[in-house]
């Protein structure tokens, strides 16, 4: 009995252990960075994302002219005066399109962070304990999952209704179904590896077991699909204002933006051109990133 509990102290708290897996941690954390500093795609990415979060922090100083302005100068054509030119109420554009990258961006994030969230939390139900309650977490998914993403998304805005948090709540359950499955098959490899038994042997509890052992090392694809997510989210976002579900048209999102413009942009394709290029640039970008990331966490996938 004594050597019993020799051995599992022993194991528990090997000498210098802690030390050795903080360090095999940090060098793994350097290697991915040194890979995402190597690779051109990512610089560019992370540039534009780092651009645009500055760019929505400091809105209200950089804008020349408030959200809701009315300048007088209506369907002004881009200049030095009105940079994107102005609507059919003389609000500038320039100031509106990045005052919107504060919705945007906020709900994409918002949106990636409540599905992987809750999808982490569900899958590693699912994926730990299995029976039942697996059987039951992956009907439900499947059932989700077999409805189209664009009607599902308008189902859940017309359910929670419109305005900026019940979007942001509607698109991240939205996010759910897909997080949750991919975490399953995440811990259903790594619940078989024989740090699991040993923690396992050392009476470590389920708790403990699913949030220090088995989470971190199953979080890999957790963090690619979350990056690559945000993008899809805010597309979405937009999707949802442009057909009216969303954020109400007259708020400075992309979506609404273009939502607002569609009707004239025959003669004043400006009202278009411009909030639908900063929503491709963005989401362009963070696709970058996300496909960069992917490789650097796993570079046999690097073509």
């Amino acid at each position: 009995m004594t050597a019993a509990k020799g051995t599992a102290a022993g194991y528990q708290r090997p000498p210098g252990g802690g030390a050795i897996s903080a360090q095999a941690r940090s060098s793994q954390i350097r290697q991915v960075i040194g890979r995402m500093l190597d690779s051109k795609k990512a610089v560019i990415g992370v540039t534009v994302i780092v651009l645009f979060a500055v760019l929505a922090i400091c809105a209200d100083f950089v804008a020349p002219y408030g959200v809701e302005t009315m300048t007088g100068d209506i369907f002004a054509p881009p200049g030095a005066k009105h940079w994107f030119g102005t609507d059919d109420l003389g609000r500038d554009l320039f100031s509106r399109v990045i005052c919107g990258a504060k919705y945007s961006i906020v709900l994409g994030l918002g949106a990636t962070l409540i599905g992987a969230v809750s999808g982490v939390a569900i899958g590693s139900v699912s994926g730990y304990y299995g029976g039942p309650a697996d059987e039951f977490i992956m009907r439900c998914i499947d059932v989700i999952q077999s409805i189209p993403g664009v009607l599902f998304n308008m189902a859940l805005a017309v359910a929670f209704g419109g305005g900026f948090f019940n979007t942001m709540l509607a698109l991240g359950v939205a996010q759910i179904a897909g997080t949750a499955r991919l975490m399953r098959s995440s811990i259903l490899n790594v619940r078989k590896m024989e740090y699991i038994d040993a923690a396992s042997s050392i009476n470590c509890g389920d708790w403990r077991k699913i949030t220090r052992h088995i989470i971190p090392n199953a979080f890999s694809p957790i963090l690619v699909r979350a990056t690559m997510s945000v993008g899809t989210v805010i597309m979405s976002a937009a999707g949802l204002s442009f057909l009216g579900l969303g954020l109400p048209v007259d708020s400075p999102e992309w979506g609404a933006l273009l939502s607002s413009g569609r009707d004239f942009i025959k003669k004043y394709p400006q009202m278009m051109l411009f909030p639908g290029l900063f929503l491709l640039v963005f989401v362009l970008a963070v696709n970058m990133t996300g496909d960069s990331l992917r490789d650097a966490l796993d570079p046999k996938l690097k073509r």
